[in-house]
């Protein structure tokens, strides 16, 4: 198939051009610009078929070329770990790294997923002690192949929420599940429901998270928690329900949604 006629129809399912380009030149090794050369190169017909149909079935561009650069690191990506989302990338960039210095502090992303965070977090604060951890084993796998392509030492644990956890932090961040069971605006058929999905309400993931917390940090910690902004208000009251004594602040993303919850640990509950 020649290249532009592929071009044509992978404009026809409305990608963006940046997806388009993504595709071709990591797919096929084709130079984007050639798309608008009628001499352009020939591209596998077979083959594009078959990823034509994926994309067409709403199959993300990034799980077919497998990986994502952001934030100075590789990620690797496939079906067993979620798309790191942009908001993710602004609240790391332009919350953490503008006000937290994390060198030589005990960090730990629970609910790591791809390893995106643990990763970003450890190329920006090389001296940081970074634990990650998830319940997924080929989560694990996937984020532990980033760690060392990029040459990043992240100390990876298989755990349950806290469960596995024997340490304190001084600054915890989690991305958990919190789409509520049967979300009728979620596409995301191809993402792993493990990440994804929290119960009737989209609470069952951070009810344990934040019962736990005060337990793994330490005083004059951080924990910063991704929330579902229509159920931001819900999610902020449960925290202070169960942590009364911390202060906390709402983060708003790019377009003014409430996006994380930001919480400080004032003093140990034991004194």
């Amino acid at each position: 198939m020649k290249l532009k006629e592929a071009f044509q129809k992978l404009s026809s399912l409305d990608l963006q051009l940046s997806d388009i380009r993504l595709l071709l030149e990591n797919r096929y090794h084709i130079n984007f610009n050639d798309c608008f050369f009628d001499d352009g190169p020939e591209i596998p017909d077979s083959d594009f078929q078959k990823i034509y149909q994926l994309l067409k079935d709403d199959y993300p561009v990034y799980y077919i070329i497998g990986f994502l650069d952001v934030l100075n690191v590789r990620i690797f990506l496939n079906e067993n770990v979620l798309i790191p989302e942009v908001e993710t990338e602004e609240f790391i960039y332009d919350y953490i790294f503008k006000n937290c210095d994390l060198n030589d502090k005990d960090v730990l992303d629970l609910c790591t997923g791809s390893g995106f965070i643990a990763l970003a977090l450890k190329k920006h604060y090389p001296n940081a002690i970074i634990t990650a951890s998830d319940i997924s084993k080929e989560a694990l796998q996937i984020a532990n192949k980033s760690a060392e392509y990029n040459h990043l030492n992240i100390d990876f644990q298989l755990s349950d929420y806290f469960d596995d956890i024997h340490k304190k932090f001084d600054f915890i961040i989690s991305n958990p599940p919190y789409i509520p069971n049967g979300s009728q605006y979620l596409k995301a058929k191809y993402s792993p429901a493990l990440a994804l999905f929290a119960g009737a309400d989209g609470l069952d993931a951070y009810r344990p998270i934040f019962a736990s917390v005060d337990r793994y940090l330490k005083v004059n910690g951080i924990a910063c928690f991704e929330l579902e902004s229509p159920n931001a208000d819900t999610i902020s009251e449960l925290f202070k329900d169960l942590n009364p004594d911390y202060k906390t602040e709402i983060i708003n993303d790019m377009n003014d949604r409430s996006r994380y919850l930001v919480a400080f640990k004032i003093k140990d509950r034991q004194e």
